[in-house]
Formats: C-alpha cells, sequence, structure tokens
C-alpha cells in the first residue's frame, strides 16, 4: 500500500484546477500568484499559510484582524479538504490503493480525477453512492507529513519567509481593514 503526495489547487465547486505529483515548486507561479495553504507548509510568497499562536500580538485589534484571516483562510481552504473527500468517497479503492507500478498508480488516479472534474460539473452527488463516505482519512496528517523548505532556488530562506509575510500583511490589510 502507497501514500501518494497529490499538490493540488480546486476551485469552490470542488473541481481541480491543477495537480502535480509531489511538489511543483515556485517555477508554476507568476510573481504575483499564490496558493493558500495549511500550516504545514512554511510561508513565502507562493504560499500563504495561517497565522500560529506566536504570531499573535498584544495589540487587540491586529490579533482580531489576524484571527478573522485564519478563519477566512480555513473557510476557504475546506474547498480542498472537500474536493479530496468526495473524490475519495466517490472512487474507494483510492483509499486502501495497492499495486507495484507507480507510473500506473498514478496514470488511475489522474484518470479518477478527471472523471470527478466531470461528474462535479454535471452535479453528480457522490454521496448517493450506497457506502459513501467523504470524510477525510483518520490518518491524513500522519501521511501528509511537511513540504519541502525551498520553493524557489533564487531566493533564500528568509527572503522567502519575509516575502511571505509581506504578501500575507497586504492579504490582511485587503480583506480586514483597519
Amino acid at each position: 500500500m502507497y501514500a501518494f503526495i497529490i499538490q493540488a489547487t480546486v476551485d469552490h465547486r470542488a473541481i481541480f484546477t491543477s495537480y502535480d505529483f509531489g511538489w511543483p515548486g515556485a517555477q508554476y507561479f507568476e510573481p504575483h500568484e499564490y496558493i493558500l495553504v495549511d500550516k504545514g507548509y512554511p510561508l513565502t510568497q507562493f504560499t500563504i499559510r495561517p497565522f500560529t499562536d506566536t504570531d499573535f500580538t498584544a495589540d487587540a485589534a491586529e490579533s482580531h484582524r489576524r484571527k478573522m484571516f485564519n478563519k477566512k483562510l480555513s473557510s476557504l481552504r475546506i474547498f480542498v479538504e472537500h474536493a479530496f473527500g468526495r473524490l475519495k468517497g466517490r472512487f474507494p479503492g483510492l483509499r486502501p490503493m495497492t499495486g507495484r507500478h507507480l507510473t500506473e498508480m498514478y496514470r488511475t488516479i489522474e484518470a479518477l480525477m478527471i472523471i470527478h472534474n466531470i461528474l462535479e460539473s454535471i452535479n453528480d452527488d457522490p454521496a448517493t453512492i450506497r457506502g459513501f463516505n467523504g470524510a477525510e482519512d483518520p490518518d491524513v496528517d500522519f501521511v501528509r507529513g511537511e513540504a519541502p523548505d525551498r520553493l524557489d532556488a533564487d531566493m533564500d530562506e528568509d527572503e522567502l519567509y519575509r516575502a511571505g509575510l509581506l504578501r500575507r500583511k497586504e492579504l490582511v490589510d485587503l480583506n480586514f481593514p483597519m
């Protein structure tokens, strides 16, 4: 049995808009583009993650804005969790995937993601499938692991982090003005 790392983006309809097996890296992003990620990823100009407890300040107004940002980020990121839950619920064979030929297994996953997108686009409801389980696997955090620290070879870790801080501040200011 294998655990696969799939980096995917989805839209608000649980349709996969892009995916890559493994971490795609910053070469796929334009300077103005970014993705919303969970706390397992580093904060960079390309990956905007939630504030951690240590990011909250003594300034009550700023702390409130950061908490509101986290809540908004979580409400958007849930679409990714739902998309994977619906994919694995629709195709239960993805949960205990076994095999020996990784290339064929990746092709199978890719094909099922495409079929999932077609079914979602015609409003097929996977909850009508007998035995449907759209919940996330209980060991998802163990399997997910950590994302790589480096995304762009032209920037060092500190530069990536500072660029992420700036971009996240811009997003907070844009969405939750003082």
